[in-house]
């Protein structure tokens, strides 16, 4: 789907535990630049924020910046039950999505969290070797 300078494409990868859904936002007018990781937050709070993320990542096209929104195992559109899912495997579905957006000729730059996707991203970071520019914890988990 494309609407003023944004493509929105969904794929699935193999995660972790099973196949998860990755929802990009590219820029309609410009070659490959900087891409934005979306770490959401757990359950409700992720249903209530679809809406915000769509219209950020809209914008961040609209300014050249590619965005990438995960489905985590066991959260929604992505393989598995909620019951099977745990930190370890959120982590490492985050791996499989920067290396995803390696393999596609992009490089991710930065990462968007909220709420508990900002707790879920230091334990990603903790593990990876990736170097980011920017980190933005919006309304971390208390």
């Amino acid at each position: 789907m494309t609407s003023s300078g944004c493509a929105t494409t969904a794929q699935f990868i193999t995660g972790a535990a099973g196949p998860i859904l990755l929802t990009h936002y590219r820029p309609t007018n410009s070659t490959a630049g900087p891409c934005v990781l979306i770490v959401p937050p757990f359950a409700e709070e992720m249903n209530k924020s679809r809406r915000m993320f769509a219209l950020t990542a809209r914008a961040l096209a609209a300014h050249g910046i590619h965005t990438v929104l995960p489905d985590l195992y066991g959260t929604g559109d992505s393989a598995g039950e909620f019951s099977g899912a745990t930190i370890d495997i959120w982590a490492r579905d985050l791996d499989a999505t920067a290396r995803a957006v390696e393999q596609a000729g992009e490089r991710l730059q930065g990462i968007l969290a909220l709420r508990l996707g900002a707790a879920l991203t230091t334990e990603y970071l903790a593990r990876c070797s990736a170097q980011f520019v920017t980190t933005v914890f919006w309304q971390p988990q208390a």
